[in-house]
This record gives structure tokens, sequence and C-alpha cells, in this order.
């Protein structure tokens, strides 16, 4: 790995290694396939199963978490819940089987429009996670890279969020052409 272990921070590394790179380009990912997909892919999923309008204009409230996450980041730069794994690995683990989970726990819906209430739950637990996962993200790329990386850091961020939005867009679509297919069969 490009960093070391100082205590439960992470030190910059002189120059990050291909496999850092590759780890902020997924974790980047990660969190916008999931974003992406339930405030546009899940809307329209809903739209098509009846729900009305009303009810999808209340369900993009949820994406107001992320302007809001500033309140709780504090909270991940000062404690880990296992400081000896790594202070920001730690976290990254957690949040990333909590949105795992909460994704595969919205795929088991099986009438989203019926069971809205948790659907609105398990939304709005992926999006508290992806949300804090973007803070544990950035401040392990702030931290594991150089200064004059940052921008490269940046960059990835927003390249590796416009994959994701792509990948949830294909998620949608073949969400459509395997409901069409069983509506016809």
């Amino acid at each position: 790995m490009s960093t070391a272990q100082l205590g439960d921070r992470t030190a910059p590394a002189s120059t990050a290694h291909r496999s850092f790179w590759i780890l902020l380009w997924a974790l980047y990912t990660t969190q916008f396939i999931g974003a992406s997909f339930l405030s546009t892919g899940l809307t329209g999923i809903l739209r098509d199963g009846g729900a009305d309008l009303s009810t999808l204009g209340l369900l993009q409230l949820l994406g107001l978490v992320w302007p809001l996450k500033f309140l709780w980041a504090p909270l991940l730069d000062r404690w880990s819940p296992r400081a000896a794994s790594g202070h920001y690995r730690t976290w990254l683990l957690i949040l990333q089987s909590l949105m795992v989970l909460s994704l595969l726990g919205l795929a088991l819906v099986t009438d989203p429009v019926q069971g809205l209430g948790t659907v609105v739950i398990l939304a709005g637990a992926f999006v508290l996670f992806s949300a804090t996962q973007d803070i544990a993200a950035d401040a392990l790329s702030v931290r594991g890279l150089d200064s004059v990386q940052h921008d490269k850091g940046a960059g990835i961020q927003v390249a590796a969020s416009y994959l994701g939005t792509l990948w949830a867009a294909a998620l949608r679509c073949s969400c459509t052409t395997c409901g069409d297919g069983a509506r016809q069969s």
C-alpha cells in the first residue's frame, strides 16, 4: 500500500502506488452506483409501479443527507471502531458492508410501491452510509496523497462518480428490460 500507518492516522506517502489509486476509484464508484440508482432508477421503478409524483418528490429529500454530512464528519475523524486496523480503513469496511446490506434489503422488496415504508428506510440507510463513506474516502485520499497529488485524487473522485452514475443507469435499464420480459411471459 502507498501509505504508512502512524497510530490511527494515515501518513502521506511520497507517491501513491497503483493499488491506492484503484482503491480510490473503487470507493468513489461504488458509493455513486447506489446513490445514482436510488435517485433515478428507484424513482422510475416506483413511478412504473404507480407511485404518485408527490411521493417520488418526497423520496428525493433523502438526498439532503449528503450536504449535512459535515455534522458527523468530525466524529469519523476523531473516533474509530478499531483504530489498530487503520482509522479510515475500519470505517470503510463497515460502511461498504452496510451499503451492500441495505441494497440487498432493497432487492428483497418484491413490490416497492406496496413496501414503500421499507424502501424509504433502506434507501435512507443507504444514503446515510454512502455519505458517511464519502467522508472516510475523502479523508483517506487527503491523508494518503501528497499535496501535489490532491488534484489527481479529486479528478478520480469526479470521474469515478460519473462511472458509478453510468453503471447505475445500466442497472436501471437492465431492471426495466427484466421487468418487461417478465410481463410479456
